[in-house]
């Protein structure tokens, strides 16, 4: 089941919802520079991502 509908759908073509989708990719480019730039980051994100168990995989 999908939460959204053809409403739903319509709203997503207007200028805010653009506006939003091209701040969004903005902000995720901004910070994979931030993260390719900084090797403390790079480093505290895998001691992070290894603390937490590594990936999730779901239930088995």
């Amino acid at each position: 089941m999908f939460p959204h509908n053809a409403d739903f759908a319509d709203l997503t073509v207007l200028p805010p919802a653009l506006d939003a989708l091209v701040d969004a990719a903005a902000a995720l480019a901004a910070t994979a520079v931030d993260y390719v730039a900084d090797p403390d980051l790079r480093a505290a994100a895998a001691a992070e991502f290894e603390a937490s168990g590594g990936p999730f995989r779901g239930e088995s």
